[in-house]
């Protein structure tokens, strides 16, 4: 790690430090809702084998997907993303450039957004022949990847909107939970109805 890195890392350190990033009510609900949404994923998968070789991108999807939910869990309290963030804050304020982060975070929100357009129409063309199995899926994890990365950039505008209320709850875990339950009935209802299909036979 160069000399930079190191001051940049403890200058982050200064702003954050690991420890439990949302106590709140809503935060635990969100994190249990991503371990429930992995179990589901889970099942999903172990549906997908049992249809055999032909249904191999399925049982890649549901794996990827249940790992990146257990992940994100745990990230949802560790809130690793938030170093990050202090990290590049620091940065801008070192190198002159923190007066026109509005600019910049107004186009990196674009490309995120583009990207995750992209990948959100390469994912369906990879998918094509188990869209009906897993569109949902899809389309849910594709809004909670870009909705993530947008909220790790901390545009002004975006934060103002996620910590709004709506429901009694904040737009933040609004929004995400939403993301999450798209994954968890879509996993739901595929291993539901290969249950069905199992009996049948």
């Amino acid at each position: 790690m160069t000399n930079v890195s190191m001051w940049l890392v403890q200058s982050a350190n200064n702003e954050w430090s690991p420890g439990i990033g949302d106590p709140t009510f809503a935060g635990w609900l969100t994190v249990f809702c991503y371990f429930g949404c992995a179990y589901l994923c889970r099942r999903a998968l172990k549906k997908a084998r049992s249809l055999g070789p032909n249904a191999h991108r399925l049982q890649q999807a549901w794996g990827v997907l249940c790992i990146a939910m257990v992940a994100l869990g745990i990230n949802k309290q560790l809130d690793l993303q938030s170093f990050f963030t202090v990290i590049a804050r620091q940065d801008a304020l070192d190198n002159g450039w923190y007066e026109q982060r509005r600019v910049l975070q107004t186009w990196l929100i674009r490309v995120i957004v583009l990207v995750g357009a992209i990948g959100g129409g390469s994912l369906a063309w990879y998918m094509r022949k188990h869209l009906k199995h897993f569109g949902l899926a899809a389309a849910g994890a594709v809004f909670l990847g870009v909705f993530i990365v947008i909220r790790a950039a901390s545009f002004h505008h975006v934060d103002m909107f996620i910590r709004s209320d709506a429901l009694g709850m904040k737009m933040n875990n609004v929004l995400e939970l939403s993301g999450i339950g798209c994954v968890a009935l879509n996993a739901r209802r595929f291993s539901r109805k290969q249950l069905r299909q199992k009996r049948q036979t």
